[in-house]
């Protein structure tokens, strides 16, 4: 109880002190205040734009590969060799079991100008079309809104079946339940729709230029069979594969790359992009630009640190015959210097405490305005109230010690 007697009434005369200067002493609260508010503000809205990027990032399935060739393989002035390097027969050792770090896979059929003019009755549009196989939807996180997805006989009877985005039925049938059971046509072939996919938002990836243009909504899925007997070709542009756990990735790929290059006489080589690969990328931007933007947050904590050391300066100078009463009746130096230490260190705390409260007040507008909730990160919640306090301390120590070290005599003769 004594000591927190104590603790109390040493806040309440540092209060007092400070409040005979209102206006330069919330000025310095106020600096330490933006400076805080600043840090954990900027930490909210990186961390809110990591969880969305990786949110979009789960829509492709974190453990999704593509293999396809390497179309840069051959020998600089030799004749480009033909195809695609990859064909039914290498899906189907897929299927058996060749490589045992894959969990499923799916062949995916498309031309080079892969955006083809759909027509239903007087309705076009321009959506990208693939051939797919039966696992595709599920390993690419796909979800049906209306119909179905496709079965194994769809695949093996070559049915001309069509799955659909949800723009894309929106322009063609005005409505997804409008479009199940239509037909309609490409290149001169009639497809029956069977489903409807759901929206799937890739905003953010589509601003960061990662879907090369390719809109996730507005897109038409066949079997692949059945549009490789279109193509006239048993080519597999892109082998769409599932390890069976991140761990297993790398694995992964080395295994189905090796068994296509023995199966082809390493007559052509393969490249791969994992999730990995994006995770990465996306981690490391994500860290410079929450890095930078901390920084520049942080001067402002600097500029309060200045904010108080003037203060307590200020303090110092008009308070120079009370110091000398003091010493005079006994106080020590450890005392004067205990009670500008504490002065500033009141100041320093209250900054962070009101900026906390602040960017709680900043976290709460956006969700009610905007709908997106901010949730801070506690590491640099307690990193910029631990540092306000310290740049605080700091700047409180030199005027606190010029205070502690004068001599009674010539305090008591300051004017």
């Amino acid at each position: 109880m004594a000591a927190s007697h104590v603790s109390l009434h040493a806040f309440q005369q540092a209060w007092i002190a400070l409040m005979e200067r209102k206006t330069q002493t919330w000025l310095s609260i106020l600096g330490v205040c933006v400076g805080v508010a600043a840090v954990i503000c900027l930490s909210m809205i990186a961390e809110n734009g990591r969880r969305q990027i990786f949110a979009e990032f789960e829509t492709y399935g974190l453990n999704t590969i593509w293999i396809y060739r390497h179309w840069e393989d051959q020998v600089p002035g030799s004749t480009t060799r033909q195809g695609s390097g990859i064909n039914n027969e290498h899906f189907e050792l897929l299927a058996k079991g060749c490589c045992p770090s894959i969990e499923r896979a799916s062949p995916t059929v498309y031309l080079s100008d892969w955006k083809r003019q759909l027509q239903y009755a007087n309705s076009f549009t321009k959506s990208a079309v693939q051939g797919v196989g039966e696992d595709f939807l599920s390993l690419n996180r796909d979800k049906i809104i209306a119909g179905r997805g496709f079965h194994r006989r769809d695949i093996t009877s070559r049915h001309m079946a069509a799955v659909i985005g949800p723009k894309t039925a929106e322009q063609l049938f005005g409505s997804a339940t409008g479009a199940i059971g239509r037909h309609l046509r490409v290149d001169g072939h009639r497809y029956n729709v069977i489903g409807v996919l759901a929206n799937k938002d890739r905003s953010i990836l589509e601003a960061l230029g990662a879907t090369q243009g390719y809109d996730i909504n507005n897109r038409m899925l066949v079997p692949y069979t059945s549009y490789q007997s279109i193509l006239g070709s048993k080519d597999i542009h892109t082998l769409l594969v599932e390890a069976k756990s991140e761990k297993l990735i790398h694995q992964a790929v080395n295994e189905v790359t090796n068994m296509l290059m023995r199966s082809t006489g390493n007559r052509f080589q393969y490249q791969s992009e994992t999730m990995e690969g994006w995770i990465g990328t996306a981690e490391e931007i994500l860290g410079v630009v929450t890095l930078i933007g901390i920084s520049a947050a942080m001067i402002s904590l600097l500029v309060g640190g200045i904010g108080i050391f003037n203060t307590m300066s200020t303090s110092v100078t008009e308070r120079t015959r009370e110091i000398g009463i003091r010493k005079a009746i006994g106080a020590r130096n450890s005392d004067i210097l205990r009670q500008f230490l504490f002065e500033s260190l009141v100041v320093g705390s209250l900054g962070s405490l009101l900026g906390l409260f602040t960017s709680a007040l900043f976290a709460l507008a956006v969700y009610v305005l905007v709908g997106l909730l901010f949730i801070p990160s506690w590491i640099y919640v307690v990193m910029s109230m631990v540092l306000a306090i310290g740049i605080a301390t700091i700047a409180g120590l030199r005027p606190a010690r010029r205070a502690s070290h004068m001599l009674p005599a010539d305090a008591l003769r300051f004017d």
